[in-house]
């Protein structure tokens, strides 16, 4: 399970299609395809009018569905997709962290911060909890914005359709999200017969993958 794909040639994606992706260097010379099993709906939100002391930011996505934010004296943004798509604000200090999963970004806030601190978390509605259980756990005060629900969609005979008509080879997981849903729309024995090899971005999506590796 890993970002660099050399294996397979016909690559599959469980989400829309983007331009960005055919510009990833590890992708040069592989025929993409891409077909949505989960879907990003827009929810109404409350912004802060207050100012925080950090406000992390854990994909772009969420950023494309926040359309205002307070301020804060620093921003920690997870992956390098996720800064470039911050509207920087003057005074702010910004911070990446390159494949952040709970564990080193409460690591990181344990380094920076040696006191509690106010944190603003915006991510969607169906995001796993154990981070902010975690930094509340540890005094710091997390307000947690959902400017967006993500929804799977079980598409069985879809997935099945185009694994086979494009002659498949890699499923490449961009999300928990996206390995939950792959899992949902496809039984034990239509997945031994595709004989795929999977790749993912993120220890967070590696986990889950591995997880349902060892259920099915």
């Amino acid at each position: 399970m890993s970002a660099k794909l050399k294996t397979h040639r016909n690559l599959l994606l469980l989400r829309e299609r983007e331009p960005r992706w055919s510009k990833r260097p590890d992708l040069k010379g592989r025929k993409l395809y891409f077909l949505p099993l989960i879907k990003f709906k827009k929810l109404s939100y409350r912004c802060p009018r207050r100012s925080y002391d950090l406000s992390i930011f854990s994909s772009a996505t969420t950023l494309s569905y926040l359309k205002r934010r307070p301020r804060s004296n620093a921003v920690l943004a997870i992956g390098a997709s996720t800064a470039s798509a911050i509207q920087r604000v003057k005074g702010e200090r910004h911070f990446i962290l390159n494949n952040g999963n709970s564990t080193k970004v409460l690591s990181w806030i344990k380094r920076k911060y040696s006191k509690p601190v106010s944190i603003f978390f915006a991510r969607s509605q169906i995001g796993d909890s154990t981070l902010i259980q975690a930094l509340r756990g540890m005094g710091h005060s997390v307000f947690v914005c959902h400017p967006y629900a993500t929804k799977i969609i079980r598409r069985p005979k879809a997935l099945s359709a185009v694994i086979k008509s494009k002659s498949i080879g890699e499923i490449f997981f961009t999300s928990p999200s996206s390995v939950t849903a792959f899992f949902r729309s496809s039984t034990r024995r239509s997945r031994a017969s595709w004989g795929l090899r999977y790749s993912c971005i993120g220890p967070t999506t590696a986990k889950r993958l591995r997880d349902f590796d060892k259920r099915s």
